[in-house]
């Protein structure tokens, strides 16, 4: 290990140099890392946003009457007057079944669900695209000497821990994503359940095991903090974990629950499919 110099600057510059190299790696290292994950958000918030569309062409008109209704409607009163024969039969003033019409309860909720996925998804990738100018505002310098950059550079990284930068671009946004995902996955249940229950339970089924997946995942966070699957929600459990001083009872008694649930669940769900002894009798 070399001597101390006697006063501060007589070492001939080593210390800068290893100051300017250790600040210009934890810089590169949080906007690189911070660059790419906004990168992959954009890239799937475009994808998500054009599905999530895709699935409001479908359901939205169902919020209306469909025209044919009415058409069809008008061709069977005029058939029935042509049928008729010339006999003296009032038919009324019907009303078409447009003015009728109402949309049912659970297309109207399946419709808000599809829309406030796509909104959350629109506002992900408007946030990713403003974290990604965040950045690059990060890392402009303006001009001076060396020590005027030096205190410019240290004033700037006490901002962004200040202000949380790394929190909002690293947990924030992909949550808000994760979360708009959640409720198209809920939404298009709901939509196959609307046109076919045997077709919502074949695609809820892995659905709904891929978010247990990811929830499962997240709580081995908790046990072992060298786990590798970190998210946004491992870090609000473990913030609550540390926050909250009778979390972790309450938490392990909720997965003691769960796990006596699941059981009893599933065998409810086998027996749902299987049919009943009454209809094997009668057939």
């Amino acid at each position: 290990m070399p001597d101390p110099p006697d006063e501060f600057g007589q070492d001939g510059g080593n210390f800068y140099r290893a100051y300017d190299a250790l600040a210009v790696e934890i810089d590169d290292d949080m906007t690189t890392s911070l660059r790419e994950q906004l990168d992959g958000m954009l890239l799937f918030a475009g994808l998500f946003a054009g599905v999530n569309t895709a699935f409001l062409a479908l359901t939205i008109p169902l919020l209306s009457a469909d025209p044919a209704d009415d058409t069809n409607a008008l061709l069977n009163s005029i058939l029935m007057q042509i049928t008729s024969s010339g006999s003296r039969t009032e038919t009324g003033n019907s009303e078409p079944p447009s003015t009728k019409f109402s949309p049912a309860r659970n297309i109207i909720a399946i419709n808000a669900l599809f829309g406030l996925s796509l909104a959350l998804a629109i506002i992900s990738s408007f946030l990713a695209v403003l974290g990604r100018q965040w950045l690059v505002y990060y890392r402009k310098r303006r001009g001076g000497g060396p020590d005027q950059q030096r205190w410019e550079q240290l004033k700037r990284r006490l901002g962004a821990q200040r202000w949380q930068l790394e929190l909002i671009l690293d947990d924030v946004l992909p949550s808000v994503l994760q979360v708009g995902l959640f409720i198209f996955c809920i939404s298009l249940v709901m939509y196959l359940h609307h046109l076919s229950p045997a077709i919502s339970i074949i695609v809820g089924l892995p659905l709904y095991s891929g978010l247990a997946i990811f929830a499962l995942g997240s709580i081995c966070t908790l046990w072992d903090k060298f786990c590798p699957f970190h998210s946004p929600l491992s870090h609000l459990m473990y913030w609550t974990t540390q926050n909250l001083p009778d979390t972790p009872r309450y938490a392990q008694h909720a997965i003691r629950a769960s796990v006596g649930f699941l059981p009893r669940l599933g065998s409810q769900f086998m027996g749902a499919l299987r049919p009943s002894d009454s209809t094997t009798e009668s057939s």
